[in-house]
């Protein structure tokens, strides 16, 4: 979706599921105010808190190895092990301000349960500008909830893959 509220030659774009602030996930695991302390600051000022940040991580990682490989997991796309340095990364992904230039056809996908971003697949609906945009909510009953719905592939597809033949007109 960030692609394509700057990029208006995309013909369709799914999400699955719909992300307004990607960091947001990580913000919920953190002391409160600490994210919007990080991302005020600025220069020297932001530079000591991510430091301290990536050193009370590294601390408790230390001791525990389900922690640590969060932390890898979370900053390997990155390319950086450090989380100060992902969170940075993962703001400038913010569609908060751009969503509304999303105006091609848009299929957003809605789990029920999602563990990261709950809630915010309905706020892109809502924000984007597009005249053809679908909101497809998977359940629990269809055995399609939860993140990127694992539990049911062949449903998401066939939504996916359905809506993409009637939006491409093939």
């Amino acid at each position: 979706p960030r692609a394509a509220a700057f990029e208006q030659r995309l013909a369709a774009v799914v999400a699955d599921p719909g992300v307004m602030q990607v960091w947001q996930s990580w913000a919920n695991n953190m002391p409160p105010g600490a994210i919007e302390e990080f991302f005020t600051a600025t220069g020297a000022e932001q530079e000591q808190i991510g430091k301290e940040l990536d050193d009370g991580l590294a601390e408790y990682a230390a001791h525990d190895p389900v922690l640590a490989f969060m932390v890898a997991f979370r900053t390997y796309p990155y390319g950086t092990t450090s989380l100060s340095n992902a969170l940075l990364q993962a703001e400038a992904m913010d569609l908060t301000g751009v969503a509304k230039d999303i105006v091609m056809p848009i299929l957003i996908c809605d789990p029920e349960g999602e563990l990261f971003w709950p809630g915010e697949s309905q706020q892109l609906y809502d924000a984007v500008s597009s005249t053809n945009k679908v909101l497809a909510k998977f359940t629990a009953a269809e055995g399609a909830d939860l993140h990127c719905e694992p539990k049911a592939m062949g449903l998401r597809n066939q939504v996916v893959f359905d809506w993409l033949d009637d939006t491409l007109g093939r």
